[in-house]
């Protein structure tokens, strides 16, 4: 059929299905040869299709295409104005496209209501362009005659008519057009106006920047402007997973820099600061100086945070000199104070460059290694000013051979600060070496975090401390989420490498208590390493990290009406009751002096606001101590099972905290000898007839198991915590004692030992409480593993079927299918197991069994 044939349309007709779903009915007209493009790019259209991995990609990439006529370059930029991540665009670009590659323009349908947003901006900028005027004309008559409604009518309208008529169909629709529909209908509708002042005058009118955001087919700020963008940023907000976040983040990327770009500041930087796309939202922010140094809301809290971005901006050449907000122009003005100074080699820098060259070199072993090369970000001219305490500037080549000393210093898997770090550590600026670390830290990120960089991650670590700290760890749990987790254990190693405390109660009160696996496990390896690098065992380092929850050194808190004075004092078992105190600070006499759950009423003579101060400071002691408590409580439980020994220093180290001090006033300690003791209030050690028992300093001591104690000491001292009133914070003289049987002579406990039947919420519940740790998760998010570790060996028990988070409550009953010992990944008999820790897990398997 030519092109002068008159058209027949008869779209109730039924015709073969294409194998395009979208594509219900043809015309069936005779296909025009496309004209052939001269500037074709096979490589550039191949990489395209990759990028995007469309949908029919198969199809496309077929060999029998005639690839050397297709629009190919314009089905590149057609593509790239699409959303990335999400599959509607892929689908609604892809499926015209594929039919106007293989078969031809004429191959569109006329039924445009069922066109999504792609399919229409498709349509214009590939199909339309291509079609003879008779057959165009064709078409808009069709499309005019077709039984649309009002949106259908004018996405066709959107997809075929000239310019000038669109506009007069958009005026003449009715400001409800849109009530009830998404984005990519008002997308769809304003992509064929050039005018964005007209666009954006429909957009305001139909209520579009607060239209729902979702299923998006075409990049909205592309055709709308940054007027959708605080629509956007509320709907990445509310996304808590790492993925779903990152695919709502993708429409903002069309935002391009410059002032005109000021007003989406604010809604990004809102995601910076916290948010599931924190990460997308910084590298945003610094890729577009222009629009930060025009926006005006900067908090004074954002200072870390600019002055990491301009940090970024500045290693990729871009300085700002001006800006708009205050606080950005007191980052700029610390900034230009700073490379005002005159630029030098201070004096401890040849005796630290000296001490590196003589230090041993690292092994490497478990340790990164660095390029020989310094990437961009770590070159003279792309560091920021890094300053003495002294207020000197370090040269730009100095600065830049310290952080190569320091991404050296990544090889050493113990990660123990070398010289040149050490000295920088003593010598520099404490704000201005974490300036330096974070922008290492971005740096590495804006390489796309490259597995041949990952040293400069460490070396963030070696100069950082809390600040950069603060900075990376918001981003420890996105990773995993976009399957990158081994950037959260990487991070987490950095942390450890600051050896800062704030890092090191982050990675134990946090991180080491996540549920996601490898997060878990990497922030208890890099305690680990810490530990060494201090010269301890990780239990010990951990001792040190544990908070006061604002106790002193007592283990108490004092506590002022003004004209009366109470003291809260710590219990064992986790309770601070509170008690009035007389002028000499004792506890008045008889039943004033009583200990009370709370805060008594005030009285007409007290201070209001004392009181007021009093109270509030108890409530937000005891809340604190809330978590500190029963952790604690649980890793001195998991020491009596386990076995952990303390020298007799060490135990007064211990016992000194006064968290953990009055949590052990009530144990028993027994030392190698078989001789037992317990602390006093005071700090000091008796028997159980309270005479002194001091331990030597290098005496080993545990804490004491019935299965270790003979019946009269257990009665002895069960009689002597009574007459003090002490009430130990968990089970310790009475708990059950079970010896190995005499077939249990393996790796693997007999299966008679083993119970059948237990309710899988029982199981988990009973285990995790004794001290074990869920292991991994396998197909399908069972998990069949708990292990528990001592001091020599790790216990692994393996349970059949395996258990589901989610079927807790109602899933079929598990066995225990095994429970073995290993030491160094080896396995162990049974009767090589301590004793004590035999014991535990019998009685163990012995209450899983059910009744």
């Amino acid at each position: 059929m030519s092109d002068d044939t008159p058209a027949v349309p008869n779209p109730c007709a039924p015709v073969p299905p294409s194998r395009l779903e979208w594509a219900g009915y043809a015309w069936g007209e005779p296909l025009p040869d496309l004209t052939p493009d001269p500037a074709f790019d096979r490589a550039a259209f191949e990489a395209a299709v990759a990028r995007y991995g469309v949908h029919n990609g198969q199809v496309i990439r077929s060999p029998r295409l005639p690839f050397d006529t297709m629009p190919a370059l314009q089905a590149v930029r057609l593509l790239d104005r699409m959303l990335q991540y999400h599959d509607d665009a892929h689908q609604g670009a892809t499926d015209v496209l594929t039919v106007v590659l293989e078969e031809g323009a004429d191959a569109i349908p006329g039924e445009f209501i069922r066109f999504h947003a792609g399919h229409v901006l498709a349509v214009r900028a590939v199909v339309v362009p291509q079609l003879p005027p008779a057959r165009l004309a064709r078409w808009r008559a069709e499309a005019e005659r077709a039984a649309l409604h009002d949106l259908g009518r004018l996405l066709a309208s959107a997809a075929l008519a000239e310019p000038a008529a669109h506009l007069a169909a958009l005026a003449a629709a009715p400001d409800d057009l849109l009530r009830g529909h998404h984005l990519r209908d008002a997308a769809a509708l304003l992509c064929a106006v050039a005018d964005p002042d007209e666009r954006l005058r429909h957009a305001r009118r139909w209520g579009v920047p607060d239209m729902a955001a979702s299923h998006l087919d075409v990049d909205v700020v592309h055709v709308l402007g940054i007027d959708p963008v605080p629509a956007l940023a509320e709907r990445v907000a509310a996304r808590t997973d790492a993925a779903e976040a990152a695919r709502e983040f993708a429409a903002l990327t069309a935002v391009p820099d410059g002032a005109a770009a000021a007003p989406a500041v604010g809604p990004v930087l809102a995601l910076a600061r916290s948010s599931a796309a924190i990460d997308l939202a910084r590298d945003w922010l610094a890729a577009r100086p222009a629009a930060l140094a025009a926006y005006v809301g900067y908090a004074e809290a954002d200072r870390p945070l600019l002055s990491a971005l301009l940090a970024r901006a500045r290693a990729r050449g871009a300085n700002l000199a001006e800006a708009s907000d205050p606080v950005l122009r007191g980052v700029l003005a610390e900034l230009a104070e700073a490379d005002a100074r005159p630029a030098i080699t201070p004096p401890w820098w040849a005796a630290a460059v000296a001490a590196e060259k003589k230090a041993p070199k690292p092994t490497g072993r478990g340790g990164l290694s660095a390029p020989r090369e310094a990437p961009w970000f770590a070159r003279p001219d792309a560091l920021p000013p890094v300053l003495t305490a002294e207020g000197d500037r370090l040269a730009p080549d100095v600065a830049a051979e310290l952080v190569a000393a320091a991404a050296r210093g990544a090889k050493d898997p113990d990660l123990r600060a070398r010289p040149l770090v050490a000295a920088a550590r003593e010598h520099l600026e404490e704000s201005s070496r974490e300036r330096l670390a974070i922008a290492l830290f971005d740096g590495y990120l804006a390489s796309g975090a490259d597995a041949k960089l990952r040293a400069y991650a460490i070396a963030a670590g070696l100069l950082g401390g809390p600040a950069f700290v603060d900075h990376a760890a918001p981003l420890v749990m996105l990773w995993p989420g976009r399957g990158a987790y081994q950037r959260s254990v990487l991070v987490l190693t950095a942390f450890a490498a600051t050896g800062s405390r704030h890092a090191m109660t982050l990675l134990s009160d946090r991180f080491a208590k996540v549920k996601t696996r490898k997060v878990r496990e990497g922030a208890e390896a890099a305690l680990a390493k810490a530990a060494v690098a201090q010269g301890m065992t990780p239990d010990a380092y951990e001792d040190t990290l544990v908070p006061d929850g604002g106790l002193d050194a007592r283990g108490g808190l004092d506590l002022s009406y003004g004209t009366r004075c109470f003291r809260a004092t710590l219990l064992p078992d986790g309770s601070t009751p509170v008690r009035e105190l007389a002028a000499d600070g004792r506890p008045l006499p008889g039943a004033s002096g009583r200990p009370q759950k709370s805060l008594p009423a005030p009285r007409a003579d007290d201070d209001p606001a004392a009181v007021a101060h009093a109270k509030a400071t108890l409530t937000a002691t005891r809340r604190a101590l809330r978590g500190i408590t029963s952790a604690q409580t649980r890793r001195l439980e998991r020491a009596l099972v386990t076995g952990r020994t303390w020298t007799g220093d060490q135990l007064r180290a211990y016992l000194a905290h006064p968290v953990l001090g009055g949590l052990a006033r009530p144990l028993v300690w027994i030392t190698d000898d078989g001789r037992t003791i317990r602390a006093t209030e005071e700090g000091e050690f008796v028997t159980a007839a309270d005479d002194p028992g001091e331990p030597a300093p290098d005496e080993t001591l545990r804490l004491a198991h019935p299965l270790l104690l003979p019946a009269p000491d257990a009665d002895a001292w069960r009689a002597a915590l009574r007459e003090h009133d002490l009430i130990a914070p968990f089970d310790q003289l009475d708990r059950p004692v079970a010896a190995l049987p005499a077939d249990a002579v393996g790796a693997d406990l007999p299966g008679r030992l083993l119970p059948v039947g237990i309710h899988p919420g029982t199981f988990a519940s009973t285990v995790e409480r004794a001290g074990w740790t869920p292991g991994p998760t396998g197909q399908g998010g069972y998990r069949d593993t708990w292990t528990l570790r001592g001091d020599e060996v790790t216990l692994t028990m393996v349970i059949a079927p395996g258990v589901h988070p989610m079927g807790m409550a109602d899933g079929e009953p598990v066995a225990v299918a095994s429970v073995g010992a290993t030491a160094a990944g080896r396995p162990v008999a049974w009767p090589d197991v301590d004793r004590v820790l035999a014991s535990e897990v019998l009685t163990l398997l012995d209450r899983l069994t059910p009744a």
